[in-house]
């Protein structure tokens, strides 16, 4: 499973360009039990006007979403979203395609800088 994830990510890091245009937010949904309850929430935070893509993964409760090009997305935005769906956040972060990494999130790691992370 953990390996489709990964696969996931490559395709869709290519799907949406290389080039440091669009934004990527990754965070950790938490009591995000089952595939299907991933597909749900892929489906619903895609249905979003600013997501191009959405991908969760129970077992890291980890979330990858591509925005379109010259969108924002905030945190706030994506706490209301997820709260409208009776989920919380924790560890997001964002970063541009093409320039910034995205790093597979574990909630251990939620308040260590992201400089070290990435180290």
């Amino acid at each position: 499973m953990r390996s489709a994830f990964l696969l996931s990510l490559f395709v869709l890091f290519f799907s949406v360009g290389s080039s440091s245009q669009g934004v990527f937010a990754q965070f950790i949904v938490h009591d995000l039990d089952n595939d299907e309850q991933c597909r749900w929430i892929e489906d619903h935070l895609q249905s979003k006007e600013q997501v191009i893509s959405a991908r969760a993964e129970h077992f890291s409760d980890n979330v990858l979403l591509f925005v379109a090009d010259g969108q924002v997305l905030e945190e706030s935005q994506i706490v209301q979203w997820c709260a409208e769906y009776g989920y919380t956040i924790s560890c997001y972060r964002s970063g541009h395609v093409g320039s910034d990494k995205i790093l597979r999130l574990h909630s251990s790691e939620c308040d260590v800088p992201l400089q070290q992370l990435k180290d």
